[in-house]
């Protein structure tokens, strides 16, 4: 870095250094620039405006050439700017550019010619603005000159390769006259460029039209308190507004402020580009405070000084520094707080001492507060080689306690000061600080200081090296080049001794840090006024850092280069500048007053170990399982690894905080056990890395072992290590799929399917609903619940499964969705709560009541006509007929209502038109073949047609049953086809015919009746008694008077129906006609319905049936058809038409 460089604005450290080294003269002055800094004071306008000026031609306000070019590479014949010849280095002999020059031109300076200077002219109300181009690699200087050539107006020294300078806001801002302009190298050489503008001035007078109103007052306000500046009232808090430029550089107002009270002011440049500063004048003119930085805005206050609290009339001065702007002032007058504020008036300071002396020195402390002090505070005392510094290479000579301080109250306190027995001989500065521990709590902290008026001599001030020198204790001179410099160790921390004078002006040292130390070197003149500065180099002539100072410590350092904490061997070059005698050179940089000793890892316990971890990753040291461990560990040049190994279990987690000292690069790597880095470290500060397994995907919950190593980097020092374990990551809960019903009807069920998922740590038990929302997603019902018990883990399915779901038989028709939540009850805290839920498919429900509203018996036929003309028949019977009734029972399905089926068990057929048993569906079981006209089984046409009876005799029987053929015409036969016999005289009620035992009647066909006991024995005649009654009456009457007789009709009836299914089986039909059959045996009036029929199978008699009728049935019925069918094919065959 380069050296301190004495800055323009620091314009009150230097009228102090003014007055104190004049008297010193050239000893102070390093031989290369023993013309630079004569520093004068100039009075402008009643105030002390303290600027560097320089004597002779600008010697002090420009920089003191730092390093020379190799070489000379302007040419022997010059052409600055533009004409033949050397630009000059003055101002008599600078070349002119004319009046208000708008132009470029080119220069060249090097190592021999170090300046070039221009003169010009302005004219009033021009300001000029000059730039200067520099050279790649080059440090040039631009200043613009005041008409004397001894002050430079505006510098531009750091802008490199682009210098500017301006005329505006400066003194000579539009006035009319002959300036300069001076280029001065730095370092390094060649060719420039230097282009110049002239331009109409900018000024207050311009921007307020000559009439300005500083502060209100209606014109500018005058430029110093002695010229009764405008008073703006008392106790004041207030804005004002004004103006300044280079020529009106101050504006001063007054304001009276009383007793415990004070004034702060707040200056605000409305231009960012001018620099205006702010003062605050006591009563007395002395200045109480001030802003003179290149802040915007500046502020001042007496709070907290000597003046706070002070009532009088007070003096606020904005003032010019460069250019031009409107400002804004604020002004507060508030109350002063209480408090004591201790400063040192005066010390008395011996003209010498000795090495080992005692001294008593008496030091004038004061309160200046508001308020007494009873706290007990101390002061010290320094011997300093410096001005105005104070540090820890200073020789602290005494520390005293002192039992408060009353206000306003002047106490003198004698100090013992005991000088040391090592001091190196020669002038030093003793400096004083009160209530160095911060003990109270002053109005201001800033005052405790008083600065050095005088110099006290220790000893013997030296004027020459000794002819035998020990420098470094080396016994010897240290060497002035890289072959003889004493080399003072590695690592070192340590204070060092040499001496420099005319005839030894350099010593050369060798220092040696390992990786990860920082080298820090400081460097204290010989007493005195000596000058020494210090170049740190690397071990191949690189330069690291520099310090040239004249009136403060030297400093460098490997800190903030590239070099930082870099190992190698550096060389430390202490080069004489003025003066002579011994210096003191440290090694090492202390931290609070402190030394910093050289760092050490030597008997550290690392992380609580008690001992250093180990350094192998194959073999770490174990701290155990689920770690809770919190400490410090160490590392070093020797020791560059610390290897830690942990495991975690019952997906426990983890969370790393490694924190490091500053300046220390240590790094941390995270291994699986099986080797293979883990990365997610974070970086909250510089200082600290943190890595955590909780919301790390790869490893959260892992139970796993880890391996953590702690390396060096090249550094060294202590680090503070925390291993803890967390608690297991909350659960997830997430239905990851979901499938509910489809289109229902309310008060069905259907199935419900779910897959529940655990995406991150460990739970208990837990419920789930499947919940029915409407179509705005607003809860109606819970269908179903449920819970679950299982410990999956981190994207493992915890529970699935089908679940019956019922819809409510009251809800009403429209859309609806299922929702499937989890964790229902909040029974468990997740990580996320906002994923338990999944939607299914919307669906329809149709309402039960609703749908079957018009439809009674849900068979889907309306009850009442809805415009397709279909009405349920049978409304309050399911039923799914449909011809030609709708609605009603069809137990075989073919669309014939059962009521009306012929065969209802049978789709094959539903009408028998004709009555003969025989389906009209010729395709069906047993189709009719003849269906409008009554047949039988084999009828003559087919199944179900007529059948042409074969009686050959006449006698009204067929020929198949006919038992006495060839009857004669007219002969009454029964169904057997033979004569019935007339036994008139044995068929009365008591006649002998009657089976009482008395005899047997034997038909054996030939017509004679065989009575074997007294009865009669009838041969065959047919007729009857006409005085015994009515045959059929009195025959029925007989048959129903004698049990055996029912017996026997009974049981004939249950043979038919026997024979029914008998014949219905043989004959293949289906069970519909089956009961058919059945139905009808059953309707007969045996069994409470239907027609009666009579002994011998045959229906009763009916008057209107002919004889011939009623044997044709008779044949029928023998034939073995049913009374029934025997009478229907009767009414067929003889009451037709």
């Amino acid at each position: 870095m380069r050296g301190i460089t004495m800055k323009t604005h620091t314009i009150v450290t230097l009228l102090l250094l003014t007055a104190l080294f004049a008297p010193l003269g050239s000893q102070f002055v390093s031989e290369p620039i023993a013309e630079a800094f004569d520093i004068t004071q100039e009075e402008n306008e009643g105030f002390i405006l303290l600027k560097t000026t320089p004597s002779a031609e600008l010697k002090n306000d420009i920089r003191t050439t730092f390093q020379a070019g190799a070489r000379a590479p302007c040419p022997a014949l010059q052409s600055d700017g533009g004409t033949a010849g050397d630009s000059g280095n003055n101002s008599n002999t600078s070349k002119p550019l004319g009046t208000d020059p708008t132009k470029s031109l080119t220069g060249c300076v090097d190592s021999i010619d170090t300046s070039d200077w221009y003169s010009f002219s302005l004219t009033s109300g021009r300001d000029i603005d000059v730039e200067l181009s520099v050279p790649a690699g080059a440090d040039f200087d631009l200043y613009l000159v005041n008409s004397a050539g001894t002050a430079a107006l505006d510098a531009s020294e750091y802008n490199d390769p682009l210098e500017r300078v301006s005329s505006s806001g400066t003194s000579i801002s539009g006035v009319a006259g002959t300036y300069y302009i001076a280029i001065y190298q730095y370092s390094s050489d060649g060719n420039y460029n230097l282009e110049t503008w002239t331009n109409e001035s900018v000024n207050c007078d311009n921007w307020w039209n000559q009439s300005q109103d500083d502060g209100g007052t209606g014109g500018d306000a005058v430029a110093n308190w002695t010229d009764s500046p405008t008073n703006m009232g008392s106790n004041v808090t207030s804005v004002y507004t004004g103006c300044i430029d280079g020529t009106d550089r101050n504006d001063v107002f007054a304001f009276d402020v009383p007793a415990n009270h004070t004034i702060e002011v707040e200056l605000t440049m409305h231009d960012n580009t001018s620099d205006l500063d702010i003062f605050i004048h006591a009563p007395n003119g002395s200045v109480a405070d001030s802003g003179y930085t290149i802040s915007n805005p500046e502020t001042a206050s007496t709070s907290g000084g000597q003046w706070d609290g002070v009532n009088g009339t007070y003096f606020v001065n904005a003032s010019q520094w460069s250019g031009v702007s409107n400002y804004t002032l604020k002004v507060w007058t508030n109350y002063s707080i209480p408090g004591p504020n201790l400063v040192i008036d005066d010390i008395n300071v011996p003209s010498g001492a000795q090495q080992g002396d005692s001294i008593s020195i008496d030091v004038d402390i004061n309160n200046t507060g508001s308020l007494d002090t009873s706290e007990v505070f101390n002061i010290k005392l320094w011997l300093s080689v410096d001005y105005l510094h104070i540090n820890w290479i200073d020789h602290m000579i005494a520390n005293q306690t002192i039992n408060g301080a009353l206000i306003d109250v002047t106490q003198v306190v004698s100090i013992n000061a005991v000088i040391p027995n090592d001091l190196i001989g020669g002038a030093y500065y003793l400096s004083a600080k009160i209530d160095t521990e911060e003990v109270i709590e002053e109005k201001s902290e800033s005052d405790n200081t008083i600065d050095p008026t005088s110099q006290i001599t220790i000893g013997t001030s030296q004027t020459a090296c000794p002819t035998s020198q020990n420098d470094a204790g080396s016994g010897g001179d240290a060497g002035g080049n890289s072959p003889g410099a004493i080399s003072l160790g590695t690592d070192i921390e340590q204070e060092f001794r040499g001496c420099l004078d005319s005839s030894d002006t350099t010593d050369w040292y060798k220092v040696t840090v390992s990786s990860g130390m920082p080298l820090n070197a400081t460097l204290v003149s010989a007493p005195g006024g000596a000058d020494y500065d210090m170049d740190l180099l690397t071990n191949s002539g690189e330069q690291v850092d520099s310090s040239i100072s004249w009136w403060s410590d030297d400093f460098v350092s490997t800190e903030e280069t590239t070099w930082n904490l870099t190992s190698g061997t550096y060389t430390l070059i202490i080069n004489r500048s003025s003066g002579e005698g011994d210096y003191r050179l440290f090694i090492g940089e202390p931290t609070q007053g402190t030394w910093v000793p050289p760092f050490s890892c030597d008997g550290a316990s690392d992380l609580s170990l008690g001992q250093d971890a180990s350094d192998e990753s194959n073999n770490p040291s174990n701290i155990g399982t689920n770690p809770m461990e919190s400490g410090t560990g160490c590392v070093d040049g020797s020791d560059v690894v610390d290897a830690y190994q942990f495991t975690l279990s019952e997906f426990n987690n983890v969370e790393i905080s490694l924190i490091q000292t500053e300046a220390t690069a240590f790094t941390a790597t995270l291994y699986t056990q099986m080797g293979s880095i883990i990365e997610g470290w974070e970086y909250p500060s510089v200082d600290e890395m943190r890595w955590h397994s909780l919301n790390n995907t790869a490893h959260e919950g892992e139970d796993r072992t880890y391996v953590l190593m702690i390396g060096s980097n090249g550094t060294v020092g202590n680090y503070t290590l925390a291993i803890t374990t967390t608690n297991p990551a909350p659960a997830d809960l997430e239905p990851n799929s979901f499938s509910c019903l489809s289109n229902i009807t309310s008060g069905e069920s259907g199935f419900a399917s779910y897959s529940i998922t655990n995406l991150r740590g460990p739970l208990d038990s837990f419920g789930w609903d499947i919940m029915l929302l409407d179509e705005s997603l607003q809860s109606v019902a819970t269908l179903i619940s449920g819970s679950v018990t299982d410990d999956a883990t981190y994207g493992n399915i915890i529970a699935s499964g089908s679940e019956i779901v019922e819809i409510p038989q009251n809800i009403s028709s429209g859309n609806y969705y299922c929702q499937f939540v989890v964790d229902s009850n909040n029974e468990i805290m997740e990580s996320n709560e906002s994923n338990n839920e999944i939607l299914g498919q919307m669906f329809y429900i149709q309402n039960y009541g609703e749908l079957w509203a018009n439809d009674i018996d849900q068979d889907g036929y309306n009850t009442t006509d809805t415009g397709d003309g279909i009405i349920d028949e049978c409304p309050t019977t399911y039923g799914e007929s449909t011809d030609p009734m709708f609605g009603c029972p069809d137990l075989d399905g073919d669309g014939w209502a059962n009521s009306i089926d012929f065969n209802p068990q049978d789709s094959t057929q539903w009408v028998d038109a004709d009555n003969d048993t025989f389906g009209d569906n010729p395709d069906g079981t047993d189709g009719d073949k003849c269906p409008t006209v009554a047949g039988v089984a084999d009828g003559d046409d087919g199944m179900g047609c007529p059948k042409t009876p074969v009686d050959s005799d006449g006698d009204g029987v067929e020929d198949a049953v006919d038992q006495c053929a060839n009857t004669p015409a007219g002969t009454v036969v029964d169904t057997t086809g033979c004569e019935v016999v007339d036994d008139s005289g044995n068929n009365t009620n008591n006649g002998t015919n009657s089976n009482n035992g008395s005899g047997t009647t034997n038909n054996n066909g030939s017509g004679t009746t065989n009575n074997n006991g007294s009865g009669t024995t009838n041969n065959g005649n047919d007729n009857v008694d006409d005085d015994s009654g009515d045959v059929e009456s009195d025959g029925l009457q007989s048959i129903l008077e004698n049990p055996t007789v029912l017996i026997g009709v009974g049981s004939a009836i249950l043979i038919i129906v026997l024979l029914t299914f008998f014949m219905v089986g043989r004959k293949g039909r289906g069970s519909v006609k089956d009961d058919a059959f059945v139905n009808a045996a059953f309707s007969d009036a045996a069994f409470g319905g239907g027609m009666a029929t009579m002994p011998g199978g045959v229906l009763p008699y009916d008057a209107m049936m002919t004889a011939e009728q009623l044997q044709y049935e008779q044949q029928l019925v023998a034939q073995g058809h049913p009374p029934q069918t025997a009478r229907q094919y009767g009414n067929q065959y003889f009451r037709q038409g």
